[in-house]
């Protein structure tokens, strides 16, 4: 489990997790912003247990720490990093009917342009990581060793704070 975390593998981890839900951490979405951001998490994704395998009510169980991206930081920092390249655009523009259309409003694809540009730069160097600890629990069913998730867990994997 915590192999395929490291490695960014959440379609494997979820396999591993008992009753298999499907975290909907397959799809690619259409959006090329939201891929970005998703690969960025899932790359960020580290699990680094402590201590050893203790036994439990119900199998056994191992504390450690899950650290992912923090979708908050990048949230954060988004819109002044997009706003300061508009304004750069602006002020380098020799020509501002490249920048506004025919109702004085920001051409689309400048925004768009912009704000994977922006986002590109708050991934690359204003991201922060986030560290919780977490326990993971065991259970042996059916001859197979399976994760069963707490809340902590299922927050830290889908980059809910």
């Amino acid at each position: 489990f915590a192999q395929a975390l490291n490695e960014g593998d959440l379609e494997t981890a979820a396999k591993l997790i008992y009753g298999q839900p499907d975290l909907g951490v397959g799809g690619v979405s259409a959006v090329p912003e939201n891929a970005v951001v998703w690969e960025a998490f899932r790359g960020s994704i580290s699990l680094e247990y402590s201590g050893k395998c203790s036994a439990a009510q119900s199998g056994l169980e191992r504390a450690g720490s899950i650290t992912t991206l923090d979708f908050a930081s990048v949230m954060e920092k988004l819109p002044e990093r997009t706003q300061a390249l508009l304004d750069q655009s602006i002020a380098s523009a020799e020509d501002l009917s490249a920048i506004y259309d025919e109702n004085n409003q920001f051409r689309g694809e400048l925004v768009n342009q912009t704000l994977r540009e922006a986002l590109q730069q708050v991934l690359s160097q204003d991201a922060k990581t986030l560290t919780r600890e977490v326990t993971v629990k065991l259970v042996k069913r059916d001859g197979s060793w399976w994760v069963v998730p707490d809340q902590a867990l299922l927050q830290a994997l889908s980059g809910v704070a």
